[in-house]
């Protein structure tokens, strides 16, 4: 296949180290790319290139179609990808895996069924790992564990697990009284390219909040840079708080936020609908922290300042479009954000209260916005699926007020509709809206949260010490 869209030529590429110098231009992202580069995965994948006229191919589309899994996965120039999407050869349902950038691409051309899942590709290397002490009761598993192995897994609906991985990969775990407890293993293990991802993190029900997984993926990691990984990659929803806590803690950090779903193709009568209502998420992190004595949203909590982890949640949602205000002590919270998709906003008048902020996130809006979610930076405990639910509420009814629900009563993240912008201009002092939701709570569409803690938040020193830790485990 051979097509091209001025100035762009797609054509199905063959060439396997031009595919390599172009996927190493972001080994992380393209961690299993570069898997399937190799056998046996090499006869079941197709990458669709897309150059300018004599230019090395700058966008790439990975599509795997083997018989037990068919992903699809975008990387590169986003006017590329367009063309690629535009005339190659589409699997009609898959797998998507993409980055922020290339989702509303893809949503023109797949639907997705059901929504897309928010999840974090995290990534480890020697300089940056943190490993634990080692625990005598930790073990590389063999293929004469794998009924045991097949067992734990039963317990595990998300696992793909297969006992021919054992052989294949990294398998490490842990026994308690002779009972296999946790393990962790490996999708792939790439030494030619010095990359692994690891998979099937998981903790017997039983067993959990003793620091086991923890134990297991490190033993995991260890084994892996022994073995000349320069990268060891893993993929997490970004609603799992505790195993991201985990991760952190044993060095990952987060190289890109994605989204993972099921798709089927478009048809005919099936375009996107450009009237859709276009949301905004805002966080508030202008706050002078009072009753703190100190700036809160820099304290440490899970391995980055409480401010990251609302902004990151944000950046990580579906929300069309997320600003960040910022003011008490702005460069130096700016300084401790997390990269993302955000537009900062500064309030320069952040010492008259929270209203004040709030009218300054939503005066940056663009017009098109037809609502605005709003988070509190001092919630960092604010799930992911719940700010998906608040979305989806928001665009099925963008005319009514939706709200987390708290014991029956909303509490934020709060989203508002463009009709009462102009009364949240009207509030002053420290307030985000309690008025007016108080004045019809039975109007307000409450949505159920994900976890038990979203509600906490951070205001005094007493506060942070209840909390700190809480998304410590495994």
């Amino acid at each position: 296949m051979a097509n091209e869209v001025a100035p762009w030529q797609v054509r199905d590429n063959d060439d396997d180290n031009e595919l390599r110098l172009l996927l190493e231009q972001d080994r992380i992202w393209n961690c299993f790319a570069l898997a399937d580069l190799l056998p046996p995965m090499r006869d079941s994948t197709r990458f669709v290139t897309a150059s300018r006229p004599g230019n090395s191919p700058s966008a790439l589309l990975l599509i795997v179609q083997h018989p037990e899994i068919q992903v699809i996965s975008p990387f590169g120039d986003a006017a590329g990808v367009a063309a690629i999407l535009a005339n190659a050869r589409l699997p009609e349902r898959t797998l998507v895996q993409t980055t922020a950038a290339h989702r509303p691409l893809l949503e023109g051309v797949y639907r997705p069924v059901p929504a897309w899942r928010a999840m974090q590709r995290m990534a480890v290397n020697a300089q940056t790992f943190v490993p634990v002490p080692a625990d005598a009761r930790v073990e590389r598993l063999t293929a004469e564990e794998s009924a045991e192995v097949t067992d734990l897994y039963r317990l595990f609906p998300e696992g793909h697990f297969r006992p021919e991985l054992l052989a294949q990969g990294s398998y490490h775990g842990l026994r308690v009284d002779g009972r296999l407890v946790a393990i962790a293993g490996t999708h792939v293990v790439v030494e030619k390219y010095g990359i692994a991802v690891v998979g099937g993190v998981f903790t017997h029900p039983d067993a959990r909040g003793k620091g086991y997984a923890r134990s297991v993926t490190s033993a995991v990691v260890s084994h892996l840079l022994g073995r000349g990984c320069r990268d060891v990659v893993l993929n997490v929803f970004a609603e799992n708080a505790p195993a991201i806590a985990v991760y952190h803690r044993l060095g990952f950090q987060t190289a890109h936020q994605m989204w993972t779903g099921q798709a089927e193709r478009r048809q005919g009568g099936d375009a996107v609908n450009d009237a859709s209502p276009a949301i905004a998420a805002i966080v508030l992190a202008a706050g002078k922290s009072s009753r703190m004595g100190a700036n809160k949203l820099l304290l440490p909590l899970d391995g980055h300042p409480l401010v990251w982890h609302a902004v990151q949640t944000a950046c990580a949602s579906s929300a069309d479009v997320v600003l960040v205000v910022l003011g008490n002590e702005a460069e130096r919270v700016a300084a401790a954000l997390p990269p993302g998709r955000y537009q900062r906003v500064d309030n320069p008048r952040f010492a008259d209260g929270l209203s004040t902020s709030l009218r300054a996130g939503l005066d940056a809006l663009p017009e098109n916005v037809d609502g605005a979610l709003i988070l509190l930076a001092d919630m960092p405990f604010t799930a992911s699926a719940t700010v998906e639910a608040l979305l989806a509420a928001a665009r099925e009814a963008p005319d009514r007020i939706a709200a987390m629900n708290q014991r029956g009563r909303p509490t934020p993240p709060v989203y508002w509709p463009r009709a009462l912008f102009g009364e949240l201009h009207n509030i002053h002092g420290d307030e985000g809206g309690r008025s007016l939701l108080m004045r019809s709570p039975d109007a307000v569409h409450l949505v159920a949260t994900a976890q038990s803690d979203e509600a906490l938040d951070v205001d005094a020193p007493e506060d942070y010490q209840r909390i700190v830790g809480r998304r410590a485990g495994g």
